[in-house]
């Protein structure tokens, strides 16, 4: 199943300039089974913008996982293709990411979150009228690790949530998927993943090993900026 297209806009209101394109696709992971229902919200913003902060909008439409991966396409555009982007993945047990637990057995949303870095993923195409495109896949949904007879390897359990917590009361993170890091200070499961300029797809033919090449300075720049 593939999802729409979703666009949108990071412009300005008085916006004149010419306008940069992203196409993006995330893979979304089964629906854990231990839930009826998960939902997935995605967020978009420039990367002025703390991944630590609580964003009000800056989101695509909400989709329900399924029992198997779900392909989710959208599109970004902004005037300002000279600065990174940051986007959010929300796991919610709510459509709109308000789910208030009744006690301290669940947690409020979103459940979980996967935070993407992505270096210079805009340019206005001098060579090639194509949008850049960015593909990322999230296997599984991030979780804490359980608690095994009441203990954990790394920090305490939590007794109510049978889950392992740090002392900051952070979550110690079952897995972590390799090219992202976990973000340790946060009470729910995160991961952040920071995606080079050089994975960007753009401005050429075919599925090369990365989309930049190399000066004779040895300056790694992207196909689009040559």
């Amino acid at each position: 199943m593939t999802h729409r297209l979703w666009t949108l806009s990071l412009l300005s209101m008085t916006a004149c300039n010419q306008v940069a394109v992203l196409e993006g696709e995330l893979v979304l992971p089964p629906r854990p089974a231990e839930v009826g229902e998960m939902w997935v919200s995605v967020q978009a913003m420039p990367s002025t913008t703390p991944l630590e902060d609580t964003w009000a909008g800056a989101a695509l439409e909400p989709v329900a996982l399924t029992d198997e991966p779900l392909p989710y396409r959208f599109s970004l555009e902004t005037e300002h293709p000279d600065r990174d982007l940051h986007v959010k993945v929300r796991f919610c047990l709510n459509r709109g990411c308000d789910f208030l637990p009744a006690d301290l057995s669940q947690s409020a949303d979103p459940q979980a979150e996967v935070w993407f870095s992505l270096d210079h993923p805009f340019y206005l195409m001098k060579k090639d009228p194509e949008p850049t495109r960015w593909t990322a896949e999230i296997r599984t949904v991030p979780r804490c690790a359980p608690c095994s007879a009441g203990n954990c390897a790394e920090g305490r359990c939590n007794p109510e949530r049978q889950e392992c917590q740090l002392e900051s009361g952070a979550c110690v993170l079952e897995t972590t998927p390799e090219g992202c890091e976990a973000v340790t200070d946060r009470e729910r499961p995160t991961w952040r993943c920071e995606v080079d300029r050089c994975s960007i797809a753009g401005c050429i033919a075919g599925t090369p090993a990365d989309y930049c090449d190399t000066l004779p300075d040895g300056t790694r720049v992207h196909l689009c900026e040559l």
